[in-house]
């Protein structure tokens, strides 16, 4: 068992969903933990996230093919209705930062097929499909039954690491999700936990995972001049529509603070 170590912020992130955040230093955790329909490599190139292919039928209508066999955190399966459903929830009971901004234009969405949707606009929008990168998409059952207000308490995704431990103001502790979608890719790593310990006193800053292989990536770090780069996951080359390229860093760098 290797030991690596994570940079990150001295204190908690704003939020872990976009419901009650939308900023870069919650985007960090939140993108470890969610998936969204389709993501953006590093060369610009809109993949394949939730979403396998894409089309836009009318100016204002573009329609996508969902992934199937895909469950969240807490077992339920992924479908059409946890679209829509969350994509409500970013509506109801007021709006939030992502219906203000990138999803300004969106009218509705809706199931065209068991793992088709839709979304339809007010008017054409061509980085409507980029927007999509920030739409995380949440279980059904939990908006349905406990409202956005139990997501933003406690996260859960379909995404390649999950929410095992929070202990604001010390320590949040995300576990490898060993069913992630991506998996099949990975199958010759293996990992465990990684946890980032954070204090805000006299700025220092702490931070340590433990892991098996080279599944550890850096997160963010806020000190000034550290140059340890931001963690993103690895995706698959699968898909109609798809990128070119894996987006994913250079292994771990570790920060430079102690």
């Amino acid at each position: 068992m290797s030991t690596a170590r994570i940079a990150i912020l001295a204190t908690d992130p704003p939020g872990l969903t976009f419901f009650d955040s939308f900023d870069p230093d919650s985007y960090t955790v939140i993108a470890a933990i969610n998936d969204a329909l389709v993501y953006v490599d590093e060369a610009g190139q809109v993949c394949p996230g939730l979403a396998t292919a894409w089309h836009q039928r009318t100016p204002t209508i573009l329609e996508l093919e969902l992934r199937e066999g895909v469950r969240f955190h807490n077992g339920e399966p992924f479908d059409a209705e946890c679209v829509v459903e969350t994509f409500r929830a970013h509506r109801e009971p007021t709006p939030t930062s992502l219906i203000k901004g990138p999803f300004a234009l969106l009218k509705e969405v809706r199931i065209t097929g068991p793992s088709r949707v839709e979304f339809e606009l007010v008017a054409p929008n061509a980085m409507f499909l980029r927007a999509l990168a920030f739409g995380m998409i949440y279980p059904k059952g939990v908006l349905r039954a406990e409202g956005r207000d139990a997501l933003v308490r406690w996260p859960i995704g379909t995404g390649a690491y999950k929410l095992a431990r929070y202990d604001r103001g010390r320590e949040l502790v995300l576990e490898r999700n060993p069913d992630h979608w991506a998996a099949a890719r990975r199958s010759t790593r293996s990992g465990s936990r990684s946890s980032a310990r954070t204090s805000g006193s006299s700025g220092s800053r702490r931070a340590s995972s433990t892991s098996r292989g080279t599944s550890t990536r850096t997160i963010a770090c806020a000190r000034r001049g550290c140059r340890a780069s931001r963690w993103r996951p690895r995706r698959p080359r699968s898909g109609s529509g798809s990128c070119s390229r894996i987006a994913a860093r250079s292994p771990t760098r570790a920060c430079a603070a102690r």
